[in-house]
Protein backbone atom coordinates (compact mmCIF):
# COMPACT_ATOMS: atom_id res chain seq x y z
CA UNK A 1 0.00 0.00 0.00
CA UNK A 2 2.56 2.06 1.11
CA UNK A 3 4.51 1.48 -2.06
CA UNK A 4 1.19 2.16 -4.40
CA UNK A 5 1.01 5.51 -2.56
CA UNK A 6 4.22 6.66 -3.22
CA UNK A 7 4.24 6.00 -6.57
CA UNK A 8 1.12 7.82 -6.93
CA UNK A 9 2.22 10.87 -5.22
CA UNK A 10 4.89 10.75 -6.84
CA UNK A 11 3.23 11.09 -10.50
CA UNK A 12 1.18 13.56 -9.12
CA UNK A 13 4.60 16.04 -7.91
CA UNK A 14 6.14 15.22 -11.26
CA UNK A 15 3.22 16.23 -13.10
CA UNK A 16 2.79 19.27 -11.42
CA UNK A 17 6.26 19.94 -11.73
CA UNK A 18 6.34 19.47 -15.56
CA UNK A 19 2.93 21.29 -16.36
CA UNK A 20 3.53 23.89 -13.64
CA UNK A 21 7.25 25.03 -13.04
CA UNK A 22 8.42 23.46 -15.65
CA UNK A 23 5.72 24.80 -18.26
CA UNK A 24 6.70 28.61 -17.76
CA UNK A 25 10.49 28.68 -17.98
CA UNK A 26 11.39 30.12 -21.20
CA UNK A 27 11.68 28.07 -24.65
CA UNK A 28 12.90 25.53 -25.44
CA UNK A 29 13.31 24.50 -21.22
CA UNK A 30 9.48 24.24 -21.13
CA UNK A 31 9.11 21.14 -23.37
CA UNK A 32 11.26 18.69 -20.94
CA UNK A 33 9.18 15.81 -20.57
CA UNK A 34 10.03 14.90 -16.83
CA UNK A 35 6.94 12.47 -16.21
CA UNK A 36 7.51 10.69 -19.22
CA UNK A 37 11.30 10.09 -18.92
CA UNK A 38 10.72 9.50 -15.22
CA UNK A 39 7.77 6.42 -16.97
CA UNK A 40 10.30 5.39 -19.37
CA UNK A 41 13.26 5.17 -16.35
CA UNK A 42 10.77 2.90 -14.08
CA UNK A 43 9.88 0.53 -17.07
CA UNK A 44 13.58 -0.04 -18.16
CA UNK A 45 15.63 0.67 -15.19
CA UNK A 46 13.21 -1.05 -12.52
CA UNK A 47 11.23 -3.19 -14.12
CA UNK A 48 7.98 -1.61 -12.94
CA UNK A 49 4.52 -1.41 -14.85
CA UNK A 50 4.13 1.88 -12.76
CA UNK A 51 6.52 3.65 -15.20
CA UNK A 52 3.67 2.94 -18.30
CA UNK A 53 0.71 4.25 -16.11
CA UNK A 54 3.03 7.18 -15.48
CA UNK A 55 3.31 7.55 -19.20
CA UNK A 56 -0.75 7.11 -19.30
CA UNK A 57 -1.50 9.21 -16.35
CA UNK A 58 0.31 11.97 -18.59
CA UNK A 59 -1.57 11.65 -21.19
CA UNK A 60 -4.89 11.46 -19.14
CA UNK A 61 -3.71 14.51 -17.55
CA UNK A 62 -2.51 16.52 -20.54
CA UNK A 63 -5.76 15.94 -22.35
CA UNK A 64 -8.09 16.60 -19.16
CA UNK A 65 -6.20 20.04 -19.05
CA UNK A 66 -5.95 20.70 -22.93
CA UNK A 67 -1.91 21.13 -22.58
CA UNK A 68 -1.07 19.75 -25.53
CA UNK A 69 -0.88 20.97 -29.19
CA UNK A 70 -2.68 17.89 -30.15
CA UNK A 71 -5.69 16.05 -28.81
CA UNK A 72 -6.56 12.59 -27.49
CA UNK A 73 -3.19 12.44 -26.26
CA UNK A 74 -4.02 9.59 -23.97
CA UNK A 75 -4.28 6.99 -27.14
CA UNK A 76 -0.85 8.09 -28.17
CA UNK A 77 0.74 7.69 -25.03
CA UNK A 78 -1.18 4.25 -23.76
CA UNK A 79 0.22 3.13 -27.12
CA UNK A 80 3.81 4.34 -25.65
CA UNK A 81 3.51 3.09 -22.59
CA UNK A 82 2.96 -0.96 -24.38
CA UNK A 83 5.79 -0.07 -26.69
CA UNK A 84 7.89 1.02 -24.24
CA UNK A 85 6.87 -1.87 -21.51
CA UNK A 86 7.33 -4.74 -24.63
CA UNK A 87 10.45 -2.95 -26.00
CA UNK A 88 11.84 -2.93 -22.47
CA UNK A 89 11.42 -6.62 -21.80
CA UNK A 90 11.91 -7.75 -24.85
CA UNK A 91 14.35 -5.59 -27.22
CA UNK A 92 17.22 -3.43 -25.42
CA UNK A 93 19.74 -4.54 -22.63
CA UNK A 94 18.32 -3.27 -18.95
CA UNK A 95 20.57 -0.68 -16.48
CA UNK A 96 22.63 0.41 -19.86
CA UNK A 97 22.49 3.71 -20.92
CA UNK A 98 21.89 2.59 -24.75
CA UNK A 99 19.00 0.20 -23.38
CA UNK A 100 17.40 3.47 -21.57
CA UNK A 101 17.70 5.97 -24.21
CA UNK A 102 16.69 3.63 -27.22
CA UNK A 103 13.20 2.59 -25.56
CA UNK A 104 12.69 6.46 -24.82
CA UNK A 105 13.55 6.87 -28.45
CA UNK A 106 10.87 3.95 -29.32
CA UNK A 107 8.36 5.05 -26.91
CA UNK A 108 8.75 9.00 -28.07
CA UNK A 109 8.40 8.29 -31.99
CA UNK A 110 5.11 6.49 -31.02
CA UNK A 111 3.65 9.64 -29.57
CA UNK A 112 5.05 11.04 -32.45
CA UNK A 113 3.86 9.24 -35.33
CA UNK A 114 0.68 9.16 -33.52
CA UNK A 115 0.68 13.08 -32.78
CA UNK A 116 1.68 13.29 -36.61
CA UNK A 117 -1.69 10.87 -37.58
CA UNK A 118 -4.09 13.01 -35.67
CA UNK A 119 -2.67 16.89 -36.52
CA UNK A 120 -2.86 15.27 -40.54
CA UNK A 121 -6.69 14.64 -39.82
CA UNK A 122 -7.32 17.39 -38.23
CA UNK A 123 -5.83 19.72 -40.74
CA UNK A 124 -8.21 18.07 -43.35
CA UNK A 125 -11.08 19.59 -42.14
CA UNK A 126 -9.35 22.65 -40.81
CA UNK A 127 -5.73 23.95 -42.13
CA UNK A 128 -6.05 26.49 -40.45
CA UNK A 129 -5.66 25.18 -37.25
CA UNK A 130 -2.57 23.35 -37.43
CA UNK A 131 0.57 24.53 -36.57
CA UNK A 132 3.14 22.40 -37.64
CA UNK A 133 5.94 24.28 -37.46
CA UNK A 134 5.77 25.68 -33.93
CA UNK A 135 5.34 21.83 -33.16
CA UNK A 136 7.97 19.69 -34.99
CA UNK A 137 10.46 22.25 -33.27
CA UNK A 138 8.70 22.14 -29.88
CA UNK A 139 9.09 18.12 -30.48
CA UNK A 140 12.82 18.37 -32.05
CA UNK A 141 13.60 20.21 -27.69
CA UNK A 142 11.51 17.93 -26.47
CA UNK A 143 13.19 14.86 -27.64
CA UNK A 144 17.13 16.54 -26.89
CA UNK A 145 15.92 17.66 -23.75
CA UNK A 146 14.45 14.04 -22.57
CA UNK A 147 17.50 12.11 -23.87
CA UNK A 148 19.87 15.13 -21.58
CA UNK A 149 17.82 13.93 -18.79
CA UNK A 150 18.26 10.53 -19.43
CA UNK A 151 21.97 11.17 -19.48
CA UNK A 152 21.60 12.95 -16.21
CA UNK A 153 19.94 11.33 -14.33
CA UNK A 154 21.49 7.56 -15.46
CA UNK A 155 25.06 9.13 -14.70
CA UNK A 156 23.53 10.23 -11.02
CA UNK A 157 22.13 7.02 -10.58
CA UNK A 158 25.14 4.82 -8.42
CA UNK A 159 25.47 8.52 -6.21
CA UNK A 160 21.54 8.71 -5.25
CA UNK A 161 21.40 5.04 -4.12
CA UNK A 162 24.53 5.11 -1.98
CA UNK A 163 23.16 8.32 -0.94
CA UNK A 164 19.94 6.92 -0.10
CA UNK A 165 21.19 3.37 0.87
CA UNK A 166 19.76 1.82 -2.00
CA UNK A 167 21.58 -1.65 -2.78
CA UNK A 168 21.02 -3.00 -5.85
CA UNK A 169 21.07 -6.84 -7.28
Amino acid sequence: MTGTLTRVLGFFLLALLQTSLLASLPFPLNSIPLVFVAGIWLIQQESSVAGAAWIIGMGLWMDLWGLSFVPWQTVGFSIAAIVATVSARKLFSHRSLYGIVSCYLVAAGCTLLWDIAVQFILSLSHPEASAWSAWVLYRVWETGLGIVLIWFVFSSTKHLRRLLGIRTA
